[in-house]
């Protein structure tokens, strides 16, 4: 914003001051004087002296307007001689106020600018008095003796100056000390024309002419250059001065001498140019300015030429109400809306052409948006010109700077009758809709009802004796109920579907869980038809999700149980997930808190061919009839998931080949903590087995997916795999690593290799003495795991079924860390983690690497602990409680278990507890959520929190306590991790008492 001239602000000042001595004269002095003009005189004077004339003639115009009505309202005026008297005294102050204003302010301006002047003179003449004083007593120390000429030049040199004399041909034959120590030049250097050489060379040639001139002329030497300044660069070396030099002359006015100065006036000249760079800054600022104004002037011209256009063709009518209701102005829509001219209705009251019965109503609304309450949509009943009622839509705001009201409005009659119309179907629809619902509730009830007992009574009947051919008979009625019940739920599924009754949930899961789950319900069936099966999480891909893990678990059932179904034994199922990129600059998540992940399942089945794979998401459609006496199913399951991941924002689509398998692949949408660790290849924990840290481990499958899929989860375990297809390549090369003093020390060995199998590989392996002690962990995926007495005669340390999980695998290959050769030191017994033990979904346990005779049973671990110590485990998965609560019956802990934080806290007050186990992440309330609960609403209760948790990435400590928790485990949860963390417990209880 522009600043106003001086003399505006002047009069402002002055006027400001006026009026209120004025209005305490009035509210103050009123009373005890009877002509208030000698006080105001004052008041005129004094606003000159300090403003000037403008303030001055401000201040009198004002103080004489009081007197005008200061008189006229005492009454003064009132008789011949009292009015004459008044007016004579008016007449006075009326030329006496603006003569003192005049007087006062010129002589307070003219002071004022000799002041100025003569501080000016001051500031300019100091430095030309010093120089010329210096030239006077060069000029009088000429013809002097030595010892002047020494004093002379001691004053010299002490002066701030650099000082210089030449001959009259202009050669310098003087330098003061202050030139040297400025230039760094020694006085033989500048004691010729060499001294130009300490000026820039910009200013040289110029300065040089400027000095020809004076010395041909006899004129004053005046310029200013930069010299260079020893010992600085950059910036600080070049300094501005201003050189001044005079001829000294003999009585004849010959020169004799020339004597100079040259003065820093760096500081200055910077200061000048800068404001001077400031102004034409400015300048082009305001020019800048006045062309946008102008360009804005125009399109605010244009801009109220459409306004104009929208009010004449618009079909809402649109208007502006002041504050008691009165139209303002309004737009030619009301003439077809309401039937009257805008003309008649302006300075109409709008209340007028409302309903009775709603004007009460409006009035409230029009309160609420004048008090800064925008409204929209309320509809209102407006009278006709010819007495019809019709509904109108009203949106309206309040221009607090205009003061009215902006309404606009819409004739919904039309829209009225149609809504009408619509509803009247909706409920027509409801009313099929509900019919439906009900038939197929009803179905389900009475289907499910009756097969619920088939399927029982049949379960019953299988754990009864039964000879070989009964049990077969069971067995297809088990399998023909199951396969009833599958139809049943794809007809129901498919008919919420259609009805859009089918409801999403949006919680947090894990995804590994998920796809674990999946595998784990078809174990069985891919061991039975000999099938392998694998499963690759990228490690971009986030371990918690949020969204629904049902209808995820459903589409991945479906079609891992096609892909199974369909590929014949000896073949390979695979299953991969990983992120969509869908900007360059991100390759993890879309947008913040968001992802979308690619799911694919492949399989070397059949396959199909391009035709069938156009029609095949379409409800109730298989390739052929063929397919479907050969491998059953109603076609309905590819069609619902068509329909669930469109549901879950993503696509599903197909690739295949006959004869040479097919990729299923579908994309899904889920919100996702960008703070939880991945999930792909489980994660090491914090105290992984140093001795296993960079171990080369074999892993031996003649499938080419397997090996890369169990090689890459090692790699990210910080293992060094070695893939390999054969037995005959792998004796080979542990032959040769032995030879070699690098002895391999670990093999996965697949027991269903071509030509030599695993088992017999592994007892080749362990019976060959030149290859050292290998700890094999030996994957099955036969439907009968090999007897312990197979695996011990063979060295094999574990058997593992297949599927393979990873955390499974992670689990085998820590407890080899504790093997006296990986140790190099005496013998620790090892003891397997109850996680390979243990199954999920009722999968078969994997086979212990020690026979059951082995293992320390559960009361000798815990008789050898006598703690009273009471646990408290916060766990929501049931087959983790079962876990951990053995792990804490062998350490000889007593624990009691719940399932979230709300549990935790309703645990505690029934009950003290020393120690939680706390899960991070659980239902209803978290461990983060609730720990931080307990540390803020419990300060002084010293309870000992120990974290547990699936992450295992950089800052999951941290974060852990932070929230408040005293230690931190990682999942799988392992015996000796557990009990270092409660020993450290104890030792910290020790040390506070």
């Amino acid at each position: 914003m522009n600043n106003p001239p001086s003399h505006l602000r002047r009069a402002a000042r002055s006027a400001a001051g006026t009026l209120l001595f004025i209005v305490a004269l009035h509210l103050i002095a009123r009373s005890h004087l009877n002509a208030p003009g000698a006080a105001l005189s004052l008041v005129v004077i004094f606003w000159s002296r300090q403003e000037g004339v403008t303030g001055g003639f401000t201040s009198a115009a004002l103080c004489y307007s009081y007197l005008l009505w200061f008189h006229a309202g005492s009454g003064a005026v009132e008789g011949a001689r009292g009015s004459t008297e008044a007016m004579q005294q008016l007449r006075l102050w009326a030329l006496c106020m603006p003569l003192s204003a005049a007087m006062v302010g010129t002589v307070s301006h003219r002071a004022g600018q000799a002041r100025l002047v003569e501080q000016e003179k001051s500031l300019l003449h100091d430095k030309e008095r010093e120089s010329r004083l210096l030239l006077d007593k060069l000029q009088d120390a000429q013809g002097e003796l030595e010892d002047r000429e020494r004093r002379y030049r001691f004053l010299a040199d002490f002066m701030p100056q650099m000082i210089w004399t030449t001959t009259p041909e202009g050669m310098p034959d003087y330098f003061n000390s202050r030139w040297m120590a400025f230039t760094g030049e020694s006085l033989d250097e500048s004691m010729s024309e060499r001294w130009v050489n300490a000026l820039h060379p910009a200013d040289r040639e110029r300065a040089a002419a400027r000095w020809g001139v004076s010395v041909t002329t006899g004129q004053p030497y005046e310029i200013e250059y930069r010299l260079r300044q020893a010992g600085k660069s950059g910036d600080e070396e070049w300094r501005w001065h201003l050189a001044r030099g005079e001829a000294l002359r003999d009585p004849k006015g010959h020169i004799v001498q020339w004597a100079g100065t040259c003065t820093d006036i760096h500081d200055q000249r910077v200061m000048r140019e800068q404001l001077e760079r400031s102004v034409r800054h400015r300048t082009r600022e305001l020019e800048q300015a006045n062309i946008s104004l102008t360009e804005e002037m125009q399109e605010r011209r244009i801009v109220q030429h459409a306004m104009d256009r929208i009010l004449e063709y618009s079909l809402d009518v649109i208007c502006t109400v002041n504050g008691e209701g009165g139209i303002m102005h309004i737009s030619h829509a009301c003439e077809k809306v309401l039937g009257y001219a805008p003309e008649e209705m302006i300075g109409q009251v709008v209340f007028d052409f409302i309903h009775p019965d709603d004007q009460g109503r409006v009035m409230q609304i029009a309160r609420g948006i004048m008090e800064g309450a925008a409204h929209s949509g309320f509809v209102k009943r407006w009278i006709r010109r010819d007495g019809t009622v019709i509904p109108m839509m009203w949106s309206a705001n309040w221009s607090s700077d205009d003061q009215f009201m902006v309404c606009i409005g819409r004739d919904i009659s039309a829209m009225k009758k149609a809504a009408g119309e619509l509803e009247t179907a909706r409920r027509a629809a409801d009313l099929a809709n509900r019919a439906k619902s009900e038939f197929l509730a009803n179905m389900s009830h009475e289907i499910r009802t009756p097969m619920n007992g088939v399927m029982g009574m049949t379960g019953l009947l299988l754990d009864t004796g039964l000879s070989h051919e009964q049990r077969d008979f069971v067995e297809t009625i088990r399998r023909s109920g199951e396969l009833l019940l599958t139809v049943i739920n794809d007809i129901l599924d498919f008919s919420k579907i259609e009805a859009g009754k089918l409801v999403f949930e949006n919680v947090e899961f894990d995804l590994q869980d998920t796809l674990d789950n999946s595998v784990e319900l078809l174990a069985a069936a891919v061991r039975s038809q000999g099938v392998d099966l694998f499963v690759d999480v990228h490690p971009l891909v986030p371990q918690r999700l949020r969204g629904d893990a049902g209808r995820l678990h459903q589409v991945i059932n479906n079609l891992l149980s096609n892909a199974i179904r369909f590929t014949p034994s000896g073949g390979e199922v695979t299953v991969r997930v990983f992120p969509v990129l869908e900007q360059p600059q991100d390759a993890r998540t879309d947008s913040v808190g968001s992802i979308l992940l690619r799911f694919e399942v492949k399989d070397s089945g059949i396959g199909m061919d391009e035709s069938t794979c156009k029609r095949l998401f379409e409800p109730f459609i298989q390739a052929d009839a063929s397919t479907t006496r050969k491998y059953g199913g109603t076609g309905l399951g590819l069609a619902i998931c068509k329909r669930l991941v469109s549901m879950m924002g993503g696509s599903i689509g197909m690739e295949s080949e006959s004869g040479k398998g097919s990729v299923f692949h579908f994309t899904a949408r889920f919100g996702f903590d960008a703070s939880v660790g991945t999930a792909g290849n489980v994660s090491p924990p914090p105290e992984f087995p140093l001795q296993l840290d960079g171990l080369r481990v074999l892993v031996v499958d003649d499938s080419a997916a397997g090996r890369s899929i169990v090689a890459g989860w090692m790699q990210n375990w910080r293992l060094n795999p070695v893939t390999m297809a054969g037995a005959k390549e792998v004796l080979d090369y542990l032959r040769n690593q032995a030879s070699l003093g690098t002895p391999v020390c670990v093999a996965v060995i697949d027991r269903d290799l071509p030509g030599m199998d695993g088992l017999e590989l592994a007892r080749a392996i362990h019976r060959d003495l030149s290859l050292g002690a290998v700890e094999i962990v030996l994957l099955s995926g036969s439907p009968s795991p090999p007897r312990q007495s197979e695996l011990t005669e063979a060295g094999v340390r574990t058997c593992l079924l297949k599927p393979l999980r990873p955390s499974r695998l992670l689990d085998a290959l820590s407890q080899l860390a504790g093997t006296e050769h990986l140790l190099d030191s005496t013998e620790i017994p090892s003891i397997p983690s109850l996680s390979p033990l243990l199954s999920d979904a009722g999968d078969e346990p994997a086979v212990p690497a020690l026979p059951p005779a082995e293992l320390p049973s559960l009361d000798t671990m815990a008789a050898a602990r006598t703690t009273r110590a009471r646990v408290l485990l916060a766990e929501d998965n049931p087959i983790n409680q079962k876990v951990a609560l053995l792990q804490l019956r062998k350490l000889g802990y007593e624990a009691d278990a719940v399932a979230n934080g709300q549990e935790v806290l309703a645990a505690l007050e029934n009950a003290p507890y020393d120690v939680i186990l706390m899960d991070c992440q659980m239902p209803e309330m978290d461990g983060y959520e609730t720990s931080r609960h307990l540390r803020r609403e419990f300060p002084d209760l010293s309870i000992h929190i120990i974290a547990l948790t699936a992450n295992a990435m950089t800052g999951d400590r941290e974060r852990c306590l932070e929230a408040g928790m005293n230690d931190y485990i990682t999942k799988p949860v392992r015996m000796h991790e557990l009990e270092g963390a409660l020993k450290r417990w104890e030792q910290a209880l020790q040390h506070s008492s």
